[in-house]
């Protein structure tokens, strides 16, 4: 095997005309003792519940309770770590930039309906209080009742305006808090 692959120990378990189905009782690389060694094999004691089954070609025509060696491809171990310790870092990342223009798009909206409701009162108040008057139901009441309708109505109209100012507000705090140097700058090597 070329490059820097991983041999590790199976033990056969089924042989059919496909192949073979080895267990392999180690997790990760087994290189924990070298050094460099990720410590992938401690993670997969914690995760994993006892051994795993792998299906492989069965070249050598191994039979079943023989112990043979799995060589794994030196980029098959690359990728894989790039999965298991990427992924989540891509994941926090991408929840925390959609939870800022969640918020910033929320503020904006919050934004709009404070001022619509202004606007809104300032114009209809005296009739909304005089019908309130008329039914004999509370003044409070009546109002909430009517903010709450003109808030659906409001939003749904501004919901799209709301949005794109939203997201480009939540940018401009990204790119004052240096948030998006740090993110694109991550992992780079001053090579």
């Amino acid at each position: 095997m070329d490059g820097e692959g991983s041999v590790i120990r199976a033990v056969v378990r089924l042989v059919d005309p496909a192949g073979a189905v080895v267990e392999i009782a180690q997790g990760g690389c087994g290189r924990c003792h070298e050094k460099g060694g990720c410590g992938g094999h401690h993670l997969t004691q914690t995760f994993c519940s006892g051994p795993r089954r792998y299906r492989v070609d069965n070249a050598i025509g191994a039979e079943v309770g023989d112990t043979v060696s799995v060589a794994v491809t030196a980029g098959t171990l690359r990728r894989g770590a790039n999965l298991a310790y990427g992924l989540p870092v891509l994941g926090l990342i991408g929840r925390r930039i959609l939870f800022t223009h969640l918020k910033a798009a929320a503020l904006v909206m919050t934004m709009f309906l404070i001022v619509a409701f202004a606007i809104d009162l300032a114009q209809t108040l005296d009739g909304v209080l005089a019908r309130a008057d008329e039914l004999g139901r509370s003044r409070v009441a009546v109002v909430a009742t009517y903010l709450g309708f003109r808030a659906v109505d409001i939003a749904t109209r501004l919901f799209p305006v709301a949005c794109f100012i939203g997201v480009f507000a939540a940018e401009l705090m990204r790119l004052f808090n240096r948030e998006t140097t740090v993110i694109a700058a991550a992992g780079w090597s001053p090579r």
